[in-house]
C-alpha cells in the first residue's frame, strides 16, 4: 500500500486503505498502533466485515486538521472575495443605470437623533464588517 502524506490527495480511493478488524485490536491494540503510526495513513475498523471507524495515529490526525483549518480559511477569505465583488459589481450596475449620487453616511444621519438612528453610535467599521 503506498502512503500518503495529508499534504497530497489520495492516490487511491478509500476502499483501499487499510482495513483491521476488531478482533485485531482486541488482540494486539499496541502493535495495530504502531503500524498505523508507521503507514502515515489512517485505517478503516472493520466490523462484521462492515466499517465502523477510522483509526489514525495522532501525528497524521494532528497534520489533517491543521490543514483542513488552513484550507477551511482559503475558502472563507475566497468567498468573502467573490462576494465583496458581487456587492461593488451590482453597485457598479445599479449606478450606471441611473444618475444616482453618492452621499456620506454622515450627511445621511446629520438631522437624525439616537432613537432615530440605532446604528448612529457605530463606526464605519462596525457597521460595513
Amino acid at each position: 500500500m503506498k502512503t500518503n502524506t495529508v499534504a497530497r490527495e489520495p492516490k487511491m480511493p478509500f476502499f483501499d486503505m487499510k482495513m483491521i478488524s476488531v478482533s485485531e485490536i482486541k488482540r494486539d491494540y499496541s502493535k495495530v498502533i504502531k503500524e498505523v503510526d508507521q503507514e502515515k495513513e489512517p485505517a478503516f475498523v472493520m466490523n462484521h466485515n462492515t466499517p465502523e471507524a477510522v483509526l489514525m495515529s495522532y501525528r497524521y490526525y494532528k497534520a489533517f486538521m491543521v490543514e483542513m483549518r488552513q484550507k477551511l480559511e482559503d475558502i472563507s477569505a475566497d468567498i468573502e472575495r467573490l462576494e465583496d465583488a458581487e456587492l461593488y459589481a451590482k453597485a457598479e450596475s445599479r449606478l450606471a443605470k441611473s444618475n444616482l449620487v453618492w452621499v456620506a453616511s454622515d450627511k445621511v444621519f446629520e438631522n437624525k437623533t439616537d432613537e432615530d438612528n440605532p446604528y448612529r453610535r457605530l463606526s464605519d467599521e462596525e457597521l460595513f464588517d
